[in-house]
This record gives structure tokens, sequence and C-alpha cells, in this order.
């Protein structure tokens, strides 16, 4: 039997090391590729969700300023009326006793 090389194992051990090394760094970079695309899919969702929460706050407050305009105008228009009504009535109370007071005249005439 021919004698065992002393140093010879070493170097296919050290290959093989070398070997698995770069294959758990290639796994480890895959991975962190795969954690910084699903990173990069989770922000641009947040930054189109953000964007949609503020249109949506943009069109509430629009759709609120609307509502208030509206609802002042409306209110406006009920004083308005309130007011001729008001107007009207005295103008009613008015002739009604004007009307008595002519009444009465011409029955004591």
């Amino acid at each position: 039997m021919p004698p065992k090389k002393k140093g010879g194992g070493n170097k296919s051990e050290e290959k093989k090391r070398l070997e698995e090394e770069k294959a758990k760094d290639a796994v480890l970079m895959m991975f962190q590729q795969l954690d910084q695309d699903k990173i990069n899919a989770l922000t641009n969702r947040m930054d189109e969700a953000v964007k949609e929460r503020m249109e949506l706050q943009e069109r509430l407050d629009e759709s609120e300023a609307k509502t208030n305009e509206f609802v002042n105008y409306f209110q406006l228009e009920i004083e308005k009326k309130d007011a001729l009504i008001t107007k009207q009535r005295e103008q009613i109370v008015e002739a009604a006793k004007t009307l008595e007071a002519v009444t009465e005249q011409l029955t004591t005439k």
C-alpha cells in the first residue's frame, strides 16, 4: 500500500468548505434580495394607500365644504322667508284693523 499523503486531504476539504461558504453566501444574498423585494412592494403599497387616503380626505373636505355652503344658503333663504312672512302678517293685522275701523265708521253713519 502506498503511503498516505498528509497534505492532500486538507486541500479538498478546504475546497469543499469554500464552496459551501459560497453556496451559503449565495443563498443568503438570495434571501436578502427577496426580503428587499418584499420591503419595496410593501413600501409601494403603503405609498399608494397614503396617496389614496389623502385623495379621499380632500374629497371629504370638498364635500363638507359644499354641504356647509348648501346649508348656509338655505338658512339664509329661510331667514328671508321668515322675515317676509312676519312682514306680511303685520300687514294683514294692519289691514284687518283698517277694515274694522272702516266697517265701524260705515255702520255708525
